[in-house]
């Protein structure tokens, strides 16, 4: 699956990423969501790991990225991250209202 996203070889290659990318989608994360989510890109990016692990360090890193410090690929890659964030956040609290 990973291959079908256009994940690069060397990523492929890392068995830390690809295990924690399996679980995501047998815990019934959908594809892409869980390839951003494990960071399954050729940077090993993730705001959310960032996010849930309080890593400071690397979300001051991540600020840097999203306001372009390190080039337009990184900065796209993480708005683009944080769009989907968004949307995930948004699907999740509207069936939760649903629910309710």
């Amino acid at each position: 699956m990973a291959k079908k996203l256009g994940v690069p070889d060397n990523v492929i290659a890392n068995k830390e990423l690809i295990a924690a990318y399996a679980q995501a989608l047998e815990d019934g994360v959908e594809s892409s969501v869980a390839a951003n989510v494990v960071g399954l890109n050729e940077w090993g990016v993730s705001v959310w790991l960032a996010q849930a692990t309080k890593n400071t360090k690397v979300l001051k890193e991540i600020d840097l990225m999203r306001k372009g410090a390190y080039g337009e690929r990184l900065q796209l890659l993480i708005q683009s991250q944080d769009d989907l964030q968004l949307k995930q956040t948004y699907k999740y609290l509207t069936f939760i209202e649903m629910v309710y």
